[in-house]
């Protein structure tokens, strides 16, 4: 896990007054491929019938791995939810800040398609 992710996560716990478990937040997702071949960025070709298992605990992020800042503030949105608390009007905004403190890249390079390593380049 690297410095960045670290620094975001606690952010963003400390600006959304919340719980934030880094494999919630950082977790990979799961794809549904209907059973097709699928080839998604940052993760190796799958489809449902041999979806990999979950990492071990000592490696929770794999090699390539990436997250769009949507991504975040979608995850970021469900623990609230899941947590019992309003999602805030300013909500984007403030994931935006969380990031920009974080990495520390222009506000304006910071979109919701926005990757956080590549287009970012935040330590992982």
């Amino acid at each position: 896990m690297g410095l960045d992710l670290l620094d975001i996560t606690f952010r963003l716990e400390r600006r959304f007054q919340i719980n934030i478990r880094m494999d919630r937040l950082f977790e990979p997702r799961e794809f549904r491929t209907f059973g097709f071949p699928v080839q998604v960025a940052g993760h190796p070709p799958q489809s449902d019938a041999n979806i990999s298992p979950a990492p071990p605990r000592h490696r929770l992020l794999p090699r390539g791995w990436d997250i769009t800042i949507g991504e975040i503030h979608d995850r970021v949105c469900e623990l609230l939810r899941e947590q019992g608390r309003p999602v805030p009007f300013s909500s984007w905004r403030r994931v935006k800040i969380c990031i920009y403190e974080g990495v520390g890249v222009s506000p304006r390079l910071i979109t919701r398609n926005s990757w956080l390593v590549q287009d970012l380049d935040a330590s992982v």
